[in-house]
């Protein structure tokens, strides 16, 4: 029996299923802006202070299933990293602002990341401006005088139309944050996450603004559901790729040639090796019949050294 062939393919059959379980899973990217990311566009520190010294009741809402907030709930929503926002998730959104919830959007410098939300601009009429990467420090003051003061890294701003309010601007005068009225509820809206995120929320007053955003809720949500891909497109973004398309493939003849080596092979079995050592009789003969076509007597063949 052949073990070592049915070994290969078996063994290139299991590796096979753990790459198409790792292709197909939806666990998200670390450095994203999630409250269990410690990294510098986490949200843990904002996460772990209102829960403890605040003691408010943070939630993080990750699953597929749209996320409709009561109206006593701040909903923050970070930048999506990995699909756009479905239809069915703003409109959860909007049915949560008509009961009075608090929902904050997160700009980010990365304009790919701001188009995901594209189905909340197109409906409440505003839209965030990335950057090309990080600028000078920027600081925000707002118009009225004596409030607070912000501080963050990046320069980066927002458009909207006429129905928004714009309590803070950068000192360049681009808006820092928009805010408006949605039914019972208030939808803002944050140039920058920088604001909150770990390498921001102890910088200036930002602290302070995030408690002035928390007043009154009852909880906090962090919507993080975007940061991964649906379990039914998880398998057709990776595969859409380069890399692990020839990846499969080349997994996929590895398999098959490893099957055909399961079969037996065609015509008659080659002969064994024959033993060192051993001279055929064949050979005997073949060197006897040499030496009569040459004529050579007994006395005139070479001598034989014994060994």
């Amino acid at each position: 029996m052949r073990r070592g062939p049915i070994g290969v393919a078996a063994a290139v059959i299991v590796v096979g299923l753990l790459l198409l379980k790792g292709v197909g899973s939806t666990e998200r990217p670390p450095m994203v802006v999630a409250p269990d990311n410690g990294g510098p566009r986490g949200l843990l520190a904002l996460a772990t202070w209102l829960r403890g010294p605040r003691g408010l009741d943070v939630v993080v809402h990750d699953d597929e299933q749209p996320h409709a907030p009561a109206g006593d709930q701040l909903v923050i929503i970070p930048p999506p990293e990995a699909q756009t926002m479905r239809e069915d998730a703003a409109h959860a959104v909007a049915l949560g602002l008509e009961r009075g919830a608090h929902v904050v959007v997160l700009c980010d410098e990365d304009n790919v990341r701001n188009r995901r939300l594209q189905r909340l601009f197109s409906v409440y009429g505003f839209q965030c401006l990335g950057g090309d990467g990080p600028a000078a420090d920027a600081t925000s003051t707002v118009v009225a005088p004596g409030s607070l003061r912000f501080l963050v890294h990046s320069d980066l701003s927002l458009s909207f139309d006429a129905a928004w309010a714009v309590p803070y601007v950068f000192d360049q005068g681009q808006a820092a944050v928009a805010t408006r009225r949605v039914g019972a509820g208030r939808l803002t809206v944050l140039s920058n996450g920088a604001l909150v995120e770990n390498d921001g929320l102890g910088e200036g007053q930002n602290a302070a603004y995030v408690l002035g955003l928390v007043q009154g809720r009852n909880q906090v949500v962090i919507d993080t559901s975007h940061h991964r891909l649906r379990q039914s497109r998880a398998a057709a973004a990776a595969f859409g790729r380069a890399g692990p398309m020839t990846g499969f493939l080349c997994l996929l003849l590895l398999v098959l040639c490893a099957g055909l080596m399961l079969f037996p092979r065609a015509g008659d079995p080659v002969p064994g090796r024959a033993v060192a050592g051993a001279a055929p009789a064949a050979d005997v003969y073949a060197l006897a019949a040499l030496y009569r076509r040459a004529g050579l007597a007994d006395d005139d063949a070479p001598d034989q050294e014994t060994p």
